[in-house]
């Protein structure tokens, strides 16, 4: 599968000499995103922070993320400092990446990113990333640019990976909700119980909800199937 590059920035010019290396950042204001006012984050989680969300326009195997921190010599004290990574198919269901501290920008012409974090093939639509401090008082905060490599999805990519279905509630004792990338949920579904026995099957219906009501309590696992493409992950029923 042909790999690509998303690169997330404001602008992108090469005015400047340093704007010619891929891996250096000018001194510009102009190119970065700069949040002096803190709102109600997308992930509820997140409560109301500086933060950054970037919709990608499809689903995509996420890789290694670079970082270019705010890099104006006046306001590089606004740099991100430690940040916390979630990513989300449906913006419903929001997965954590962890927490990563970035180094401060040098206000020069010769700043070059940082390797920030990696998603290791994870899969998202959404990236959010949340302000937990910076390098000032926390008034305002940014960067100037993150670059994702990334590779595209279709329908006959087999390595997805088991936490990309979350079944909610869970525990629960009526019906449960299938949460999956949009090639998976049309798809055939088998739950098994402790001992690997299969004890019901059937098809994901559009409103992606499972009666499980008639299942006694215990520890089951949904497996989603399609052509050559698997899905599992575990789930509790509690009466």
């Amino acid at each position: 599968m042909k790999n690509t590059i998303v690169a997330l920035f404001m602008v992108f010019s090469c005015q400047l000499s340093s704007q010619c290396f891929m891996d250096r950042h000018n001194t510009s204001i102009t190119d970065t995103w700069l949040s002096c006012f803190k709102s109600i984050n997308p992930n509820p989680a997140r409560y109301s922070t500086h933060w950054i969300m970037y919709d990608l326009g499809d689903f995509y195997k996420l890789g290694l993320a670079t970082i270019w921190n705010m890099n104006h010599p006046e306001t590089s004290h606004h740099g991100i400092k430690d940040i916390v990574v979630d990513y989300t198919n449906d913006m419903v269901f929001w997965k954590s990446l962890g927490e990563f501290e970035i180094d401060q920008a040098g206000g020069n012409a010769k700043c070059e990113g940082q390797q920030a974090f990696d998603f290791e093939g994870k899969f998202a639509r959404y990236v959010l990333i949340s302000v937990l401090s910076t390098y000032g008082d926390g008034s305002c905060a940014g960067f100037s640019e993150l670059r994702i490599e990334t590779s595209g999805v279709s329908n006959d990519d087999v390595n997805i990976i088991m936490d990309d279905i979350i079944i909610s509630p869970n525990p629960n004792h009526d019906f449960v909700t299938i949460s999956c990338l949009e090639v998976m949920c049309n798809a055939s579904y088998q739950i098994f119980n402790s001992n690997g026995q299969l004890i019901e099957q059937g098809n994901i219906l559009d409103d992606k909800k499972i009666h499980v009501g008639s299942l006694p309590s215990g520890l089951y696992q949904c497996v989603l199937q399609r052509e050559n493409q698997r899905l599992s992950q575990k789930f509790q029923v509690i009466h």
